[in-house]
């Protein structure tokens, strides 16, 4: 009588929570992964279908219960938004010391130099500008570009003893932040201007880029 009253009681419950029986026929299957798992190489799908194995899974977590078979779910990456080349163009830029000048027709990158410019006021103030974000429009432009000529070479290298200018090889623009009150940048000690080579106009705001040499 005991033997087939317990018989009559785990029927009973198996009725009445039909996932317990499904859980425990596939509990091992389940255990082996999400989708499938690798076996001598080979990729081997669950005996239970992906269908069958989301019925049941709902059905667990409706009742109450813990369902412990899925994949652990990786923290989630905070990143900078935008195109991923520009991203890590970026973080380039940020460990070797290069600031990037966004303009309409590309990015261009600026090293910059401690150990050259003394005392380094100059990357002092371009360093304040850069968590301001509001370095736009008429405070950060270029107004001016002229190119090399017939005073100098497509490498930059003077041509004998031609002029320097006009044209004078180079861009020139102004960098400040609006809404701010500029201060004069005082002066440097700093290398020979060449090709390539950033420099304040005076002190400052204004700024030109070298497209020759000496």
């Amino acid at each position: 009588m005991a033997k087939n009253a317990a018989k009559t009681v785990i029927k009973a419950a198996i009725t009445e929570y039909p996932w317990q029986a499904k859980l425990a026929k596939h509990k091992d299957e389940l255990s082996k992964g999400v989708w499938g798992f690798w076996d001598l190489g080979a990729w081997k799908n669950l005996g239970i279908s992906v269908r069958h194995r989301a019925r049941l899974r709902k059905e667990v977590l409706l009742a109450g219960q813990d369902w412990p078979y899925d994949a652990e779910r990786k923290e989630m990456r905070v990143k900078m938004k935008g195109h991923k080349v520009d991203r890590i163009a970026a973080e380039k830029r940020a460990e070797t010391g290069i600031i990037g000048l966004e303009t309409e027709y590309g990015i261009l990158n600026i090293k910059l130099l401690p150990d050259l410019t003394v005392p380094p006021h100059s990357i002092a103030y371009i360093l304040e500008l850069l968590p301001l974000h509001h370095c736009a429009g008429a405070g950060c432009q270029f107004y001016r570009a002229e190119g090399r000529g017939k005073s100098w070479d497509s490498d930059g290298n003077r041509i004998n003893n031609a002029p320097f200018g006009p044209p004078f090889a180079l861009l020139q623009g102004t960098l400040e932040a609006q809404g701010t009150t500029f201060k004069q940048i005082p002066k440097e000690n700093c290398p020979l201007i060449q090709r390539g080579s950033v420099a304040w106009v005076g002190s400052g705001p204004e700024f030109f880029i070298s497209l020759s040499k000496p």
